[in-house]
């Protein structure tokens, strides 16, 4: 077993590794929220041309350290901690009243030492997409955390996912990926709006018309100045980062981004697809506010144009369900 002595810095006072170097100081991560397929990682590795920024491979062990809620792995530990066998006396964390809130937050103190000394001195971005599933509980653990939900078109998401033909459970079936897509959204999209001062969502469509624009409103929540290479990087550039192998301090390998324009590739949809995604994804795209994308399914087919827009996304589907 490789073990590290830890002394302290006879200046300063701060603990070190036997290697001499201080111990990072606390800086939570910056957390990219959201549906894969959705441009996750790409806004990520878009930040990280910052030189205060940095990004890797997704980590995905806080999810399955938090997944279960009340019965995930870290919050088994906490109450195993705080129960007292009978004929015992009170066990550290109870005698000494630690809250589960504390505890996560003094556990996310140690992940984000670990972070920090991978990261020299730059900030760790992590764009892992199961983090959305935990993202309450990584507020808890990272209290200072910043978050960015990137949002997508939900018609654009699933056809992305159904057209990698990865080896995941989002692309076995139309149907997974319509639930995969409405369930990370919602829960995002929810936490944004519950959240709003540690939190931001930006939309996939709205940074393809203004990335600049974009840019700066999440450089400037992060604390730091805009770099136009974000910019750039993000315009010209898309990643498969989930699938790509040996990504590491530097951006996996990139593909220029394609010309043909495919923003509208779910026209291809059969009826039977488009029901699907208004039963499971309907209200989530309503919910986040794209109307036209349902008038849009409306007008293409489900049912045949009538010449009059759905206002209410039940009145749509009783429609729809009908034919």
């Amino acid at each position: 077993m490789v073990t590290r002595e830890v002394t302290t810095d006879e200046t300063s006072g701060a603990p070190t590794s036997s290697a001499g170097q201080a111990t990072p100081s606390r800086v939570d991560p910056v957390f990219i929220v959201g549906s894969p397929r959705s441009g996750t990682s790409a806004f990520a590795w878009a930040l990280a041309q910052h030189k205060l920024l940095v990004t890797g491979p997704e980590s995905d062990f806080l999810y399955y350290l938090l997944k279960g809620g009340p019965k995930s792995p870290l919050r088994q530990v906490y109450l195993q901690g705080v129960e007292t066998p009978a004929g015992l006396k009170g066990r550290w964390l109870q005698s000494h009243e630690v809250a589960w809130d504390e505890f996560a937050s003094h556990a996310g103190q140690g992940f984000a030492s670990l972070f920090a000394s991978r990261t020299n001195g730059s900030r760790w971005i992590d764009s892992s997409p199961s983090n959305t599933l935990v993202v309450e509980d990584l507020l808890l653990m990272f209290p200072s955390s910043r978050f960015v939900h990137v949002l997508r078109d939900g018609r654009a998401v699933v056809s992305s996912m159904i057209a990698s033909s990865f080896p995941v459970k989002f692309a076995s079936s139309f149907t997974n990926a319509c639930e995969t897509w409405s369930l990370y959204a919602a829960k995002a999209h929810a936490f944004c709006q519950a959240h709003p001062e540690c939190s931001w969502e930006v939309r996939n469509e709205d940074w393809s018309a203004d990335a600049e624009g974009e840019l700066r409103k999440v450089f400037t929540s992060l604390d730091v100045d805009y770099d136009d290479r974000a910019e750039k990087f993000l315009m010209k550039k898309r990643i498969n980062s989930s699938f790509d192998a040996g990504a590491g301090a530097e951006a996996p390998a990139t593909k220029a981004a394609p010309v043909k324009d495919k923003s509208h590739v779910w026209t291809a949809w059969t009826s039977r697809q488009k029901r699907t995604f208004l039963d499971i994804a309907g209200e989530t795209m309503e919910r986040l506010g794209y109307d036209q994308a349902l008038d849009h399914l409306w007008r293409s087919g489900v049912l045949g144009y009538c010449g009059v827009k759905p206002i209410r996304i039940e009145l749509l589907l009783d429609a729809a369900f009908d034919t």
